[in-house]
């Protein structure tokens, strides 16, 4: 008997040339995934759009976290410094990012993430952020550093609330509060429910 296969695509035929020469440290991959976003892989679950100051709740606002007194916030991203950076907005205040271990208020252009909230999860980690310590899971970048470093959605329980920022391959998340950038060795970081 003999068995017709659907061929395989680009991206399949390329994992399966290079499949035994990923390379790995502690089994912690060394090297970004081969695709730029997630995006590439799933498309339409939760995107961003161009948003404006006034912060009042959408049913499709994807919310990253609360404050200590129970208000959401809702994850967003902006541009600063040639990069753009993810971040939180409370309804009540403005758009925040963390930048070079400080918190930015944010008055210019930004944007929020809305979708399906049940399309994604929260992913804990432990210490740097690897790809292998999702399970499997692919994140949902958020943003770019330069000089084009992808940035992943990072939160945090930190003083009595849960925030939400950024967090980058081999680093901890970063958390804006307070004037400050907070770095957080144990974090969430936003994902692709499976």
């Amino acid at each position: 008997m003999i068995l017709n296969y659907v061929p395989l695509n680009e991206f399949e035929v390329y994992c399966k040339e290079n499949w035994d020469i990923q390379p790995e440290a502690g089994g912690m991959p060394l090297e970004p995934p081969i695709f730029d976003s997630p995006f590439d892989l799933i498309q339409d679950a939760v995107y961003f759009i161009p948003s404006t100051q006034d912060l009042q709740p959408q049913s499709s606002a994807i919310v990253g976290g609360h404050e200590a007194n129970g208000d959401p916030l809702y994850i967003v991203r902006a541009p600063y410094e040639g990069g753009i950076y993810p971040g939180k907005a409370s309804p009540k205040e403005s758009v925040y990012i963390s930048h070079d271990g400080r918190e930015i208020n944010i008055h210019g252009k930004f944007e929020r993430l809305v979708g399906d909230q049940s399309c994604v999860r929260w992913a804990h980690v432990d210490g740097r952020f690897y790809y292998g310590r999702l399970g499997g899971a692919i994140p949902v970048r958020g943003g770019t550093e330069p000089p084009g470093a992808a940035l992943y959605i990072a939160q945090a329980s930190v003083e009595g609330g849960v925030h939400c920022g950024k967090v980058k391959f081999d680093s901890y998340a970063a958390i804006p509060l307070n004037g400050s950038e907070i770095i957080a060795e144990s974090y969430n970081v936003l994902v692709f429910c499976d």
